[in-house]
């Protein structure tokens, strides 16, 4: 089976030669794909059955096995009754994931690489495993054994993009759901050569094919999930790089307190971050930052709550959210963008409100392949200038299960440019920034009206949907710090 996937990947324009990662450091257009929240579910076979069968024979087969091969995941899921793609509202199950690799390797693009920006295993997966799996929680080696299983679901992932794209390197990131404890839980264990960190970097190193990179991503990944690559590939010298950052670690969501190693990771992230973009600056160079978990307000949950909300919390006095605005603002020329991920949806904020600044850094939110949050399944095409990093253009590819559960076909939804400011459609002196500033906050403004219609991918189904525009939404697209998010909303006459 040729079976292509998800992957950020920057790409050489094929047709132009040259590209991101591709042979060449020259300035000309070049394009590459960004997707996120896979959360692959192998359970989804599991609706009653307690223990489930195929669980059973998960435990026991190897996850890198060929389709041909009797005791293969790939032949497991093969040999089991066919089943319809995920409904709105479920993780990805083997049928949208072979749905979706099957378009990706149809698109006319000569993809370089793959970036894959968090969260590869389903919500709830230590529950599930527990529901489902026949074997006792209680008993000693339990977690042992659940920790393989997650190991095999992670090896599972990476065999299928391998078959897919035997040449690509492929540069991860982690979301809040992959872990060997529980959503939301991270342990970086110093000096354990066996734990999660160190295990995902012995995984994912063999398909970095650029020598320098490989290096950098064994030497920083296995202490706490973060670190740099050089871009393009194979080009040593250049000056441009792509800093990958761990953002689970600043989750509000993660209770680990000062008893681990977490705060200590977090604080010595953003410390690594200010030296990497000092480095950067000194050598002329551009940067483009991607992380699973934004910075900022969580729109969601504030318009559901009606209050603030914010998605990373603090730790020790560091209050983590502000550092990182404080370091974005200091290095505004120096990162021409970051892409983030965790809602599933299609969004954007920018960093600019510190000290009244215009030094503006747009944060573009790449779209979900699990239809978990109510979101149609997506991911994005983008165009970029190799020389300055900057993002020009993108389009968003999208499979609208929410209007059709049948007769699921992928397909382009839209093209940014097209959309937000037509006269730049084939310029490359546009950029996402230039458009994503003519939105506003009147949700009857034409641009305004199609963004909120686009946000979810077209399943129109979220508060953004109901009137939550303004002022969760708006305020959450301007305002990063939690102060001028909650004067905002105060503002509106929202919260008090």
């Amino acid at each position: 089976m040729h079976l292509p996937f998800k992957k950020f990947i920057q790409v050489t324009l094929s047709i132009l030669g040259f590209g991101f990662f591709g042979t060449s450091y020259a300035s000309t257009a070049g394009q590459f794909l960004a997707l996120a929240d896979l959360h692959f579910n192998p359970f989804s076979y599991c609706v009653t059955d307690q223990p489930c069968p195929m669980i059973k024979e998960l435990q026991l087969a190897n996850p890198s096995g060929s389709a041909s091969s009797k005791n293969s995941w790939l032949s497991i899921f093969n040999q089991a009754a066919s089943q319809p793609i995920s409904a709105l509202g479920s993780d990805t199950n083997e049928a949208l994931l072979n749905l979706t690799l099957n378009y990706i390797e149809t698109l006319p693009i000569d993809y370089d690489c793959i970036t894959i920006n968090g969260d590869f295993i389903a919500h709830h997966f230590s529950s599930q495993f527990a529901q489902f799996s026949g074997l006792d929680t209680n008993s000693p080696n339990y977690q042992e054994k659940y920790q393989s299983f997650v190991r095999k679901t992670f090896q599972y992932i990476q065999y299928r993009l391998h078959l897919a794209l035997p040449s690509k390197s492929i540069y991860i990131t982690l979301g809040n759901n992959d872990s060997y404890d529980d959503d939301y839980v991270y342990s970086p264990d110093q000096n354990h050569a066996d734990n999660f960190y160190h295990e995902m970097s012995a995984i994912w190193s063999p398909l970095i094919f650029d020598d320098q990179n490989q290096r950098n991503f064994e030497s920083a990944f296995g202490n706490a999930g973060y670190y740099a690559i050089t871009v393009p590939e194979n080009q040593p010298d250049s000056p441009n790089r792509i800093l990958f950052l761990n953002t689970n670690l600043y989750s509000a969501e993660n209770n680990q307190g000062a008893g681990t190693r977490v705060p200590l990771a977090a604080e010595q992230q953003l410390a690594w971050l200010k030296t990497q973009l000092k480095q950067i600056r000194k050598n002329h160079g551009h940067a483009i930052l991607i992380y699973h978990i934004p910075n900022g307000a969580d729109n969601y949950a504030s318009a559901s709550a009606n209050s603030a909300v914010m998605l990373w919390g603090e730790k020790n006095d560091h209050a983590y959210n502000d550092e990182f605005s404080d370091i974005v603002q200091q290095y505004h020329n120096v990162i021409t963008s970051m892409m983030t991920a965790h809602y599933h949806m299609d969004g954007f904020q920018l960093m600019h409100e510190k000290h009244n600044a215009r030094s503006e850094v747009l944060d573009t939110f790449v779209n979900g392949i699990s239809p978990k949050n109510q979101s149609n399944p997506g991911f994005k095409l983008y165009r970029y200038d190799p020389s300055t990093l900057n993002l020009t253009d993108f389009k968003t590819y999208y499979l609208n299960i929410a209007e059709d559960e049948v007769n699921n076909v992928w397909r382009e939804e839209y093209d940014f440019n097209r959309v937000y400011q037509p006269t730049c459609e084939f310029s490359n002196n546009c950029n996402l920034l230039t458009g994503y500033e003519k939105i506003n906050s009147d949700s009857n403004s034409e641009r305004t009206h199609r963004y909120i219609a686009l946000y979810s991918a077209s399943s129109g189904n979220q508060p953004i949907n109901e009137g939550a525009w303004m002022p969760f939404y708006w305020c959450a697209t301007q305002y990063q710090l939690e102060s001028a998010y909650r004067a905002c909303l105060i503002s509106q006459g929202r919260i008090n």
